[in-house]
């Protein structure tokens, strides 16, 4: 694994879809212009290069912190020029956040603390600001000539340990190029230069630019947007504000790992603090297509939350819900209501996929953009039957067509031939599975992948390194990249655990799982399937019983083998009749086929089927 010492500057755009959906064609003309004539030629001088854009926000990396920070001072100076003049409805404006610290680099791409905490620091940037970490703070204070205003320590999302924060105190600077602040000099200029093309292709990457620049097709259609308003204090106390404030962050924040929406920072939202709003007028001021709202009320020991979801663009009613939690830790009460929420709202099976899905669904062919061919297979492939994944299948392939440098499509698309081949759909399982992977590294090879797109690689590798390479030390990486990118999904999560613990990887497989059975009040069945999975792989077969005997239906191969290991033979051989009723499929051939990292331990499992069948029946 190497590592490097490296500055990380993260960006985010504050209102572009309101910029774009009120005169897309102005704002495009100024930003190929401001590309074409500026920052494209200089970028490559300042020695910082993005390494990532996730819909509406960058990552860069410098090896110079000083470059890093002078970059983004100068970036806003100019960002402020630019928007002299302009009415307050159409300017551009930009959060910054910049951290210093060790990463892992995995080809292009950087990972680590160092850049998760450069992502929370921009989310608490004012809108034109620029917030630091101490550790920016210690490097620069004596080379720059620039005053940073401290912000306090802050705890912020998968940081252990608290993060001091600086504000960027930009006040009084000169804001003409020609004109340089304190010691910089030439060097501002480059490093406004990086800066802003880091910019332009960030909001490139948020939504339809990103066709224009690299000559896609354009998608009228793309994934969803929300603002989560600031929650009221019902409590009849002021000093309990900070427990409303907390739930609204952390319900923020929580929705901002998912990568199919696009979330409004905290400080735009809280504008809304107090005041009585039309949702329908905040989804236009916005941008948004959805806002969530609500209330939280605190009494020793107990809370109460109240949220509700609205549609924006009808003022419909989406969904409502209450949530009564027990505790005196604020902190856990905040982020068990926000996981709470997140899986409500966001993830696979959340109530903004689902709205969305029957959107697609409402339009006809003319309006159809990727996206909406992602989301009308989507829908058709939780079925999970043979027929229903063929038919979604065609959906993303008659998407591809119109689509055809769709990366997102080539996923979808290779996902089914995977499913085809571990569920015994396929009579050619090796040719799908080439199929599958081949369409993968299309995908991986088309540039400037959105954040979903690069969550969706990092997923979908995981099981093809097992079914198709074996390579279970591969898969064991990709999955913890897919999970760094999107933490709170419990059905992700709960997929992700399964894998691992077939990787052999089976202790962070069971803390997974748990994690997501925690997260989602209303856990499928599968979820407790693959947690006594983990634990049969283990060789824990007393907790991997006592975990599967809760499931609902029975018919589960690792229950049927846990229980030939309890010497309930007669238990197993029922159960593993009618399994074999109803999945005629699935032999004893497809068991050889799973992947399980040690060949031991799967023969072991086929044994304890087979006492279970009739091998002469079940090959």
């Amino acid at each position: 694994m190497e590592r490097k010492l490296a500055a990380i500057l993260a960006a985010d755009v504050v209102g572009y879809s309101r910029l774009m959906e009120r005169d897309e064609a102005a704002t495009f003309e100024r930003l190929r212009k401001l590309r074409k004539d500026v920052f494209e030629p200089e970028i490559g001088q300042h020695h910082g290069h993005i390494f990532k854009l996730m819909g509406d926000g960058l990552l860069a990396e410098f090896d110079s912190v000083v470059d890093a920070v002078t970059g983004a001072v100068v970036l806003q100076q100019r960002m402020c020029e630019h928007n002299a003049g302009v009415a307050q409805d159409q300017r551009i404006d930009v959060r910054i956040g910049i951290n210093l610290g060790d990463v892992i680099m995995e080809g292009s791409d950087r990972h680590g603390d160092s850049v998760n905490i450069a992502a929370r620091l921009q989310e608490l940037a004012d809108p034109g600001g620029i917030a630091v970490s101490q550790t920016v703070v210690s490097h620069v204070k004596n080379k720059l000539g620039l005053h940073f205003e401290s912000l306090g320590e802050h705890r912020v999302k998968n940081i252990n340990e608290p993060v001091w924060i600086y504000r960027v105190v930009t006040d009084g600077i000169a804001a003409h190029p020609s004109r340089p602040f304190g010691r910089l000099g030439v060097i501002a200029r480059r490093s406004m230069v990086a800066a802003t093309l880091g910019l332009i292709l960030l909001m490139a990457a948020g939504g339809g630019l990103a066709w224009h620049f690299y000559s896609h097709p354009e998608a009228p259609g793309g994934p969803p947007s929300i603002v989560v308003l600031p929650f009221a204090n019902m409590s009849g106390e002021p000093a309990l504000d900070y427990f409303s404030d907390g739930v609204t962050e952390d319900i923020t924040m929580a929705l901002s790992t998912f990568p199919e929406i696009r979330v409004v920072a905290r400080t735009s939202a809280s504008a809304y603090k107090g005041k009585a709003v039309k949702v329908q007028e905040v989804g236009r001021d916005l941008g948004v297509q959805y806002v969530l709202e609500g209330s939280t009320q605190k009494t020793a020991g107990k809370a109460r939350i109240i949220a509700q979801l609205i549609d924006a663009r009808t003022g419909n009613h989406v969904w409502a819900s209450r949530f009564d939690e027990e505790g005196d830790n604020i902190i856990a009460l905040q982020d068990t209501v926000a996981a709470r929420v997140f899986n409500a709202l966001a993830g696979f099976k959340g109530e903004i996929r689902k709205s969305e899905e029957q959107a697609a669904w409402g339009k006809d062919g003319i309006a159809l953009g990727e996206y909406d061919y992602y989301l009308r297979g989507h829908q058709i492939f939780f079925k999970y039957t043979e027929k229903d994944m063929a038919e979604a299948r065609r959906v993303w392939r008659e998407g591809l067509a119109s689509f055809p440098n769709s990366a997102l499509l080539r996923i979808k698309i290779a996902v089914s031939h995977l499913q085809d081949a571990a569920w015994g759909w396929s009579d050619h399982p090796d040719r799908d599975l080439d199929e599958g992977w081949k369409l993968l590294e299309e995908a991986a090879a088309i540039p400037n992948r959105p954040r979903l797109v690069e969550w969706y690689l990092h997923y979908i590798r995981t099981p093809f390194l097992q079914w198709r390479n074996h390579d279970f030390g591969a898969s064991v990486s990709e999955a913890r990249a897919a999970f760094a990118i999107m933490p709170f999904d419990s059905w992700s999560l709960a997929d992700l655990g399964g894998q691992l613990a077939q990787a052999g990887k089976t202790d962070e497989a069971i803390e997974r799982i748990e994690d997501a059975i925690r997260r989602d009040p209303h856990p499928p069945d599968w979820y407790i399937g693959n947690l006594g999975w983990a634990h049969y792989l283990a060789g824990d077969y007393t907790n991997a019983l006592k975990v599967l005997e809760t499931m609902n239906d029975p018919h589960n191969l690792a229950l049927i083998a846990t229980l030939v290991r309890g010497d309930r033979i007669d238990e197993a051989q029922r159960l593993m009749t009618e399994y074999a009723a109803l999945y005629p499929h699935d032999t004893i051939d497809l068991w050889r086929r799973v992947p399980i990292w040690d060949e031991a331990v799967k023969q072991g499992w086929i044994d304890d089927l087979r006492k279970a069948s009739d091998p002469d029946q079940r090959n």
